[in-house]
């Protein structure tokens, strides 16, 4: 009447809003890689709600259903994670975890920002499988394997060890197969017949100098006899009306 006329107010009714997941972690990324293990890093979420934990760091593979994730503490930025497969794509992703009214709140892995991809180096292969010779002459063998069961990484080429007698190990440098294009197979020459022999192979891969498997062998064989080369020097000694001497080296 002429104007508002207010009553007195009801309340007060205290209330609280619920609590949210702090945004994600920022700057997320991979400091060092290495073949079984990476180095990942990260900032402070932008928004923080409630008292930050602990961090979730979850690694997938590219191809496959392999996953994995650590925990580390809310105040720590970097943190490093092992038993990785060499020359492997992996994804990684980061969560900030807080605390909310006793509950533990994930930021959302999949907004803001976008996941981190990776490679772990090479490292040495496994060693080839299923040596073995065949085609066994006088002075010559095939050498022939499989590629070993875990390459680690692109295999560039073999080393074929083959010397003579019983000894455990190899010496010297080795005959060096190219595997640009895939091979696993080397035919030998020059050996000494009826000799016994012995044989091994590595796998090699590259990635700052040369990863060597261990060696597949030894293998065992011994090349056959052949004729021996003629006689030398061969002559007449004596003619006689009905008889000869001959004579030769």
């Amino acid at each position: 009447d002429d104007g508002e006329l207010i009553s007195e107010l009801a309340g007060p009714v205290t209330f609280a809003t619920i609590g949210e997941a702090s945004s994600p972690p920022r700057n997320v990324s991979v400091l060092r890689v290495y073949s079984e293990s990476v180095v990942v890093e990260w900032s402070q979420p932008s928004n923080v709600y409630g008292i930050l934990e602990k961090y979730r760091v979850s690694l997938t593979r590219l191809f496959g259903t392999w996953k994995m994730s650590v925990n580390v503490s809310g105040n720590k930025f970097s943190t490093t994670i092992g038993n990785l497969l060499p020359f492997t794509r992996h994804i990684i992703k980061v969560q900030a975890g807080t605390i909310i009214s006793r509950r533990l709140l994930w930021s959302d892995p999949n907004i803001d920002y976008p996941p981190v991809s990776f490679t772990t180096k090479q490292s040495a292969p496994s060693p080839p499988q299923n040596l073995n010779t065949t085609e066994v002459g006088a002075r010559s063998v095939t050498v022939r394997w499989s590629p070993p069961l875990h390459a680690n990484g692109v295999i560039r080429r073999y080393k074929v060890f083959i010397q003579p007698g019983r000894n455990h190990l190899p010496s010297g440098p080795g005959i060096t197969v190219d595997n640009s294009q895939p091979r696993t197979h080397l035919n030998v020459s020059g050996l000494t017949p009826v000799t016994l022999y012995r044989v091994w192979v590595a796998a090699v891969n590259i990635d700052d100098g040369e990863l060597i498997s261990e060696l597949a062998g030894p293998v065992t064989f011994a090349t056959i006899g052949e004729a021996s080369s003629p006689p030398r020097n061969v002559s007449v000694l004596r003619v006689y009306s009905k008889s000869v001497v001959v004579k030769w080296s």
